[in-house]
């Protein structure tokens, strides 16, 4: 018979599997850079989003809001509607809802790649 492993010895082996699983994904998502459209896309939103700032740094949030629209991690309230009825039937609010939107540069690549990091 296998002998038991003992408690540390899964735990260690369980951290094991997560940092090979974390260093695949971190492999993956960083090739990202290597992909000549991406950068360049990255490149023309990072230039307008600099001309945005330097245009509208003086206004007031209401004002920035309304022509550049909200930055990423502003917490904000959504109103729905017509939505299935399922949605409440089922709706727990203990669990997190994800509500995403792309812009339409992001439209034209034909694929939407994410990275959700729990912190």
């Amino acid at each position: 018979p296998k002998p038991k492993k003992s408690e540390a010895d899964r735990q260690a082996e369980l951290m094991k599997k997560k940092l090979d699983k974390r260093k695949q994904f971190d492999s993956e998502y960083d090739g990202i850079q290597d992909n000549e459209e991406l950068v360049a896309a990255r490149a023309e939103l990072d230039a307008q989003n600099k001309l945005n700032m330097e245009e509208f740094d003086e206004d007031d949030d209401e004002a920035k809001q309304k022509y550049v629209g909200f930055q990423a991690g502003t917490y904000m309230r959504l109103k729905l509607s017509a939505v299935p009825c399922e949605l409440s039937k089922h709706f727990d609010p203990r669990r997190v809802m994800l509500v995403g939107g792309v812009t339409p540069l992001e439209e034209s690549f034909g694929f939407i790649q994410i990275r959700i990091k729990k912190h």
